[in-house]
């Protein structure tokens, strides 16, 4: 008998101590989510100051703002105009691309999405497709 009540007796503790740590547990979650509701509203008043304090403006670039210049008026360029913007291509091309390592060709598909199965691509899909034109 004493075994049951003792037996008995750790699982009304075991309950207890689940209890307690679910409560924990609930206010820590409870206090997580206010920290993160908090930590959202600071960075949303953080964005609204930096942008009242640093306003869009205009770029002042000079290569995008003489980009746009020469994509507006092409038909008003002079001699110089053609020069400079043919000079400024062959520079651009006369870059060397960075050599790419070259792609190992993919396994084949098989089962359900291969090339005899898929319903769009497959073989059995265009031969489905046919019979129902």
């Amino acid at each position: 008998m004493e075994t049951v009540n003792e037996n008995a007796y750790e699982r009304m503790q075991a309950g207890a101590r689940l209890e307690r740590a679910r409560e924990v547990a609930a206010k820590a979650n409870a206090a997580a989510l206010a920290a993160e509701k908090a930590r959202d509203a600071a960075e949303a008043e953080v964005e609204a100051l930096e942008l009242a304090l640093n306003p869009k403006r205009r770029c002042t670039d000079k290569a995008a703002v003489e980009e746009e210049e020469s994509a507006v008026a092409i038909d008003d360029w002079d001699l110089a105009d053609h020069r400079r913007e043919s000079t400024r291509a062959m520079n651009r091309r006369a870059v060397e691309l960075i050599e790419m390592p070259a792609r190992q060709p993919r396994e084949p598909r098989t089962g359900q999405h291969g090339y005899l199965h898929h319903t769009r691509h497959g073989l059995t899909g265009l031969v489905a497709r046919s019979r129902s034109l």
